[in-house]
């Protein structure tokens, strides 16, 4: 049987109530807010006592600072301001005239090398006791110290900023000589526009053979709707040679004393005729952005400069670098097949165990 709905009505009505009167009464009072503004301090007649406020600034909370009576907006008449001086013209900094040290007394015996700079060593001698003592990169060395050791020489540092280079084998010095940047303009000599004279024996103590030549001025050959149409100055940085000489980047040079150079053999024609002890001009054509130029080279030269051989040592020399490279590669594989060799037997020799 359902009860009576009013029931349900009457039991909901009483915990609503319940729940409203336990709210009423937990609920915090909330405090009257007080005023902002201070009450007026009275005396004892209840009158308002006036503040002073100078003595805010005069005195400290315990009354016992004591003002000073001078005044302090009143300067002495007695000090006596310094007087600005006199202005001086700044002296020029004189030139001073480096001042070098002696090369020390010692001789690299030998060179030690394993791949990594840092583990590098030296062997040097002193002249003075003949004792041999080994030296890696950051020792010093006397008044010096070691900045790097190269298979072939030791850069060292002295103590006036100074930079020396020991070298282990004469040849090595001739070497790092050539590798240094001559003056081409003390060999190439701009006499007008586009005619230059070339001291030719200076030249090639430089530019020995056909080979440095196309290294040092990054030529390729050019091509116009795929055919062969000479040869262009490499597109990357400025070389001092070919600026030198007149050229410029992508320049094409089409002949040379009237030969085209389109193909391989014309070139060689080209260069036999400059070898040639008999050639004193040569005259390049060229294509300066697609405008043709003309640029007279004049060869001032007692000897001849260049082997009319050249090509075949220069093809000799790649033929002996490639087996050169064929039987290092060989090396690598035989070296390779060994070492999968060995490491076949040691996983069968663990599996077996």
């Amino acid at each position: 049987m359902k009860p009576p709905l009013w029931i349900i009505n009457s039991a909901l009505l009483a915990i609503f109530a319940a729940c409203l009167y336990v709210v009423l009464l937990l609920q915090p009072k909330t405090p009257q807010a007080n005023s902002l503004t201070p009450k007026p301090i009275l005396n004892q007649a209840g009158t308002i006592t006036p503040v002073n406020l100078k003595s805010i600034y005069e005195d400290d909370i315990f009354k016992t600072h004591i003002a000073s009576s001078v005044n302090d907006n009143i300067l002495d008449q007695n000090i006596q301001i310094p007087v600005a001086p006199e202005y001086q013209e700044p002296q020029a900094e004189t030139s001073t005239v480096p001042v070098f040290l002696d090369p020390l007394p010692i001789t690299m015996t030998g060179i030690m090398t394993f791949g990594n700079e840092e583990y590098n060593r030296v062997i040097i001698r002193d002249q003075r006791d003949q004792i041999e003592r080994s030296y890696q990169v950051g020792d010093d060395l006397e008044d010096a110290q070691i900045l790097r050791i190269l298979p072939n020489k030791v850069l060292i540092i002295r103590a006036n900023s100074q930079q020396e280079t020991l070298f282990l084998r004469e040849q090595d010095v001739i070497a790092d000589l050539d590798s240094i940047e001559p003056d081409w303009k003390n060999l190439i000599i701009h006499n007008a526009e586009n005619c230059y004279t070339i001291k030719t024996k200076e030249f090639v103590d430089y530019i020995k053979n056909l080979g440095n030549l196309i290294d040092q001025l990054n030529l390729i050959t050019a091509y116009k709707a795929g055919v062969s149409t000479g040869v262009k100055i490499g597109n990357k940085t400025i070389n001092p040679l070919v600026k030198q000489l007149g050229l410029q980047n992508d320049d094409i040079i089409t002949q040379i004393n009237g030969i085209s150079i389109a193909n391989t053999s014309d070139r060689i024609q080209a260069y036999n005729l400059v070898v040639d002890p008999n050639t004193t001009l040569v005259t390049v054509q060229l294509l300066r952005e697609q405008i043709p130029v003309t640029i007279n080279y004049t060869l001032d030269f007692d000897l001849p400069i260049l082997i009319t051989n050249n090509a075949s040592d220069v093809a000799a020399h790649i033929a002996k670098q490639q087996a050169n490279f064929e039987m290092i590669n060989d090396k690598i594989k035989t070296q390779d097949r060994n070492n999968i060799a060995n490491f076949k037997n040691k996983i069968s020799q663990s599996v077996s165990g």
